[in-house]
Parts: structure tokens; C-alpha cells; sequence
């Protein structure tokens, strides 16, 4: 008896004995709807354009200050500050001997000045029914949200242009989130987010990626992704520490495709007659043809397998008994997005550089095959090549079948050429 190392492309037997003590199980390789998810950490910051700064627009000073500390709520429209002004003093009264003369002109201009201070069209009227000037006028907030510096105190005088106060509306928040360099061309704008906070455990809140920083920290080597969300109810407070994940479903061979299920594809087109089919010459014009990237609907008819009213959610690739309960699935025709050929993370064999998995050519005869696979969905590769559907591989005890601990001796075949099997031939 001698041995020969089994190199790719050869088949290698096992008896029925063999395949039961190692427990060998093969599936078939079959088309699925395929989604990578990509799970960060971020931080909660506030949306900053609902940041408002408050600022005086008359020389006046304070009398008293509404809203006086950091973190309280201002309400738009409601008096923030009572302030007194010798301009606006000055000014009411100019209003009031101008409609005593019935100075049309005139009192247009001092109401036109007063609401440049700030005043409002109501308060402006009040002063007119009034008919005195007021000593104090009350300075309502042009903006709402919650206040995050503080410049103004009761007392203080202000020159126009000085800082009252700045202001944040939380009813929208953003989420900083940092993803790994290797997912970066897998994370598009548009995305939906699915966010999770410690502080509001079961309770799940959503998002979009809005923006991708144009720079990869070269420290961390990550990439800042910046997510939109409402917060109308104010959970999400700015310094927040939260999960994030990105789902991302993946199309044929794993390209990633957009959130509108929309796949990025070269378009051929001439300038003077537009779009053709692929490269070359514009059969019009003899130009040569340009291209650009374009993202046009994936979308493909397919064949489904459903339960029913019982078990709405339940979708399989093909036919059988309904998992879970004894109804027999029926077939359903939809429109969806495209399926990739896939193969069972536990059938991959990884050496780092290259990937391989058993092919069950025949019954009890295996073939080691090099693949080339898409990135892990799940528990799931998408595959790119050395796989076609109806395949039926290894996805129980291939790294012991690899190995050849129950046949021979011979090293990983991972390493390749260096598997060895048993030659009864004489």
C-alpha cells in the first residue's frame, strides 16, 4: 500500500463506517436572500442644525432672566428675558406722539425699528392700545430647545450682537458611529440604522446614514458614519453610548446593494445620443462612448414558499413541510430583490489567502474545491465562484475530514498538495 497527496481536483473516498465516526453531513449550495450586518458603537451628539445662538439686538439691560441655567427648556414665542432700553423706551413714545398726529409715515418707521429689536406685531399693537411707553419690554425667544451656554445673567447689560444664550433642539439627534475600515464600501447613504441604548433595554430606535466622513482614522482605522434620528420623544440625550447595527442585503456574489435594493452598474453613453447597451463606438456618431456609475433597481421575479395566515412570516426557498407548524408550504410568486448562490459558514475551510470546501461528487466520494466567497452574511457566505446551485458540500465535520485524523496522518489541506490519502493499489 502507498500514499500519493491529494491534490485539488482529486476525489477522495471515505466508506460508510468512516463517515459515520466522524459524523460528515453535506447540504446542497442554494439560492437565498443574503444581508450583512455591520455592528458598531457611537455616540449620541446633538443634530447641529437645530442649534440656534440667541442674540441681543438692542443695547438694553436685563431685568430678569426666565431661563437662567444650563439645560433648561425655551420655548419659542415665550417671553425669555425682561429688558429695559432707553432706544426702546424712546422709541414706543416716537410710535405714540406719531399716531396722536396721525403721522402715518412716521409711525410706520418706529414700528419698523421696534421690530427690528425684536418686537413682535402683538406687542407692538399693545403698546399702541396701551397708550404710554413701557419701561420694561419682554424679549421672547426666537427659537426653542434646550439651552446648552449661558452668557446673559439678570443684571447684565448687553450691547446688540452679544451672546444670550445657544440652543439645541433634541427632537432630532445624530449618532457618530465608527465602522471598521474592511466594511467601509458595504455602508451607503440612505441606509436604515438600527440602534439599540443601554439605558432602554428591549426598546429599539431607527436611523439613516446621512453623511461619511471623507477620512479613515489611521489610528483606530475605522471610518466615522454619521446617522439621523428622530427623537421626538427626547430618549437620545447628547454623550450616550449606543449599539448600532447597519443591515445590508447583499446581492449575487455578495455586491452590496443600496437601501432601495438599487445595485451600482457602468453605463455606456455618447453625449449627443445618449445611453447605449455597453463599450465602444456610438453607432450613431462614431464617438468613443463614456461611462459613469448609475444605480438602477436589482430587482428579480422569483418563486417563494409560504405557510399562510397561521405562520405569515414564514418564507422558504423551496417546498416542504412549514417549519413550524404541519401545514404543507405553498408557492407564492413575488418581486424582490436578487438571491445569491450561498454556501454554509460551517463548509468553509479558511487558510487566510485561500478558501476551500468539500464537494460531494458522488456518494461517499469528496472533492477538495477552491471557492471564492463574498463576505460573511450571517451564518452564510455569498459565493463568487467555484460553486454552482444544486451542489451538495461539507458542513459537518469538514475541518476532520481536512485533516485526516480518522484516515491518515498526512498534514492540513489547507496547506496545499500536503493532504495525503491511501492508494490501495499495490
Amino acid at each position: 500500500m502507498r500514499r500519493s497527496q491529494l491534490k485539488a481536483g482529486q476525489d477522495l473516498s471515505l466508506t460508510n463506517d468512516q463517515i459515520r465516526t466522524i459524523g460528515l453531513l453535506a447540504a446542497g449550495v442554494e439560492e437565498r436572500e443574503l444581508a450583512m450586518e455591520i455592528r458598531a458603537v457611537g455616540k449620541i451628539a446633538p443634530d447641529e442644525r437645530l442649534m440656534r445662538d440667541i442674540t441681543a439686538r438692542v443695547d438694553a439691560r436685563i431685568e430678569k432672566l426666565h431661563r437662567n441655567f444650563v439645560g433648561a427648556e425655551v420655548v419659542k414665542g415665550e417671553p425669555l428675558a425682561e429688558i429695559y432700553s432707553p432706544d426702546l423706551v424712546s422709541t414706543q413714545e416716537e410710535l405714540l406722539q406719531a399716531v396722536k398726529k396721525g403721522d402715518e409715515r412716521s409711525a410706520a418707521a418706529a414700528r419698523q425699528r421696534l421690530s427690528l429689536w425684536s418686537l413682535t406685531a402683538e406687542q407692538v399693537a399693545a403698546i399702541e392700545k396701551s397708550g404710554a411707553a413701557s419701561r420694561t419690554v419682554a424679549f421672547l425667544a426666537p427659537a426653542g430647545g434646550v439651552i446648552m451656554t449661558l452668557a446673559a445673567h439678570q443684571g447684565h447689560w448687553v450691547k446688540a450682537g452679544d451672546h444670550y444664550m445657544e440652543v439645541v433642539d433634541l427632537a432630532a439627534v445624530w449618532l457618530y458611529a465608527e465602522v471598521y475600515e474592511y466594511e467601509t464600501a458595504y455602508v451607503q447613504l440612505g441606509q436604515r440604522v438600527s440602534i439599540s441604548a443601554p439605558a432602554f433595554p428591549g426598546e429599539a430606535f431607527e436611523g439613516t446614514v446621512s453623511y461619511r466622513h471623507p477620512f479613515i482614522d489611521e489610528k483606530a482605522r475605522t471610518l466615522r458614519v454619521r446617522v439621523d434620528i428622530d427623537n421626538p420623544k427626547r430618549r437620545l440625550l447628547p454623550g450616550m453610548v449606543v449599539n448600532a447595527t447597519i443591515r445590508v442585503p447583499l446581492g449575487p456574489g455578495g455586491t452590496p446593494l443600496g437601501p432601495a435594493g438599487e445595485v451600482e452598474v457602468d453605463e455606456y453613453f455618447c453625449h449627443m445620443d445618449g445611453v447605449f447597451p455597453g463599450p465602444g463606438k456610438c453607432p450613431k456618431c462614431g464617438m468613443t462612448l463614456d461611462v459613469r456609475k448609475v444605480k438602477k433597481p436589482a430587482i428579480e421575479e422569483r418563486t417563494v414558499w409560504v405557510c399562510g395566515p397561521c405562520c405569515p412570516d414564514v418564507r422558504e426557498p423551496k417546498g416542504g413541510i412549514c417549519p413550524k407548524c404541519p401545514m404543507e408550504l405553498k408557492p407564492k410568486k413575488e418581486i424582490g430583490v436578487p438571491r445569491a448562490l450561498a454556501v454554509p459558514r460551517s463548509a468553509v475551510l479558511d487558510s487566510g489567502l485561500r478558501k476551500f470546501v468539500f464537494v460531494q461528487v458522488k456518494p461517499r466520494t469528496y472533492r477538495r474545491t477552491e471557492v471564492e466567497l463574498g463576505p460573511l452574511a450571517g451564518d452564510r457566505y455569498p459565493v463568487k465562484s467555484g460553486l454552482k446551485a444544486g451542489d451538495a458540500v461539507v458542513v459537518a465535520a469538514a475541518y476532520l475530514l481536512d485533516s485526516q485524523t480518522q484516515i491518515t496522518v498526512g498534514s492540513s489541506a489547507l496547506y496545499s498538495g500536503s493532504t495525503e490519502v491511501k492508494d490501495e493499489r499495490k
